[in-house]
């Protein structure tokens, strides 16, 4: 787990940055090739630890995009 500060995508994440200067967290998943990567991000562990529990929670299928956002 990292702070906003120190997270650096190595590809065009336009999308992913943009939600960071907005949000307090968010989970957005992406497909790439046959798997998905999943980022749950959050401005501090209290953010994580939220959306932890509202993917837990969530009877939800995975997909591609964003999930979950906490203000």
């Amino acid at each position: 787990m990292l702070p906003y500060g120190q997270i650096h995508f190595g590809g065009d994440e336009e999308e992913m940055q943009a939600l960071m200067q907005k949000r307090r967290g968010f989970v957005y998943v992406q497909r790439k090739d046959e798997h998905m990567d999943v980022f749950m991000l959050g401005r501090d562990s209290a953010a994580v630890e939220q959306l932890g529990r509202m993917w837990a929670e969530s009877k939800e299928q995975a997909r591609e995009g964003l999930i979950f956002v906490i203000d």
